[in-house]
């Protein structure tokens, strides 16, 4: 009886650790549109993003909780469980029959998880820069007219000052 609990237990944490993979290859997705949104200054498209991502890890939270608790119960119904607390103390343990498939999605989850954690330095480095280049900006603008008091335009004629902001000083 111990054995078929097991086995139900087991086959539940698969189901949940597929769950698991599908949610972080949405984020995967939502990282990698939220990407393309920074790049091309789509404000209010980083924002609908940044909302779905928050869905998004909602729901890999519960299916974390599902998952510790699935694990839980492995803990309590076997004795040669009694230690395991993560996929891979997992993996060692239960039976031949559950090594190949577990192993396939531990991998699966590894792979997925670093691209995310790539795509998210990725994004956290684009949105920097683009932060630091605004900044930037907005200095420039802001100090050029104490830099700038009598230019001329091409026909002799003195700009007027409050175009002096939009002038390239650079060069």
């Amino acid at each position: 009886m111990a054995e078929k609990n097991i086995d139900g237990i087991l086959q539940r944490l698969i189901r949940i650790l597929s769950q698991e993979i599908v949610t972080y290859t949405k984020l995967l997705t939502s990282l990698e549109e939220k990407q393309q949104a920074i790049i091309q200054g789509k404000v209010d498209q980083i924002q609908l993003i940044t909302e779905r991502e928050q869905s998004i890890l909602s729901d890999a939270k519960l299916t974390e909780n599902e998952r510790n608790l699935a694990i839980s119960n492995l803990r309590n119904n076997s004795n040669n469980m009694k230690e395991v607390e993560n996929l891979t103390q997992l993996i060692t343990v239960v039976e031949t029959k559950y090594h190949s498939r577990l192993t396939e999605i531990q991998d699966s989850l590894k792979a997925i998880l670093e691209k995310v954690a790539l795509k998210n330095e990725q994004n956290k480095f684009l949105l920097n820069h683009s932060i630091h280049f605004v900044q930037t900006m907005i200095k420039d603008l802001l100090s050029s007219n104490e830099n700038m008091n009598d230019l001329y335009a091409q026909n002799g004629r003195k700009i007027d000052p409050k175009y002096l902001a939009l002038l390239d000083r650079r060069g």
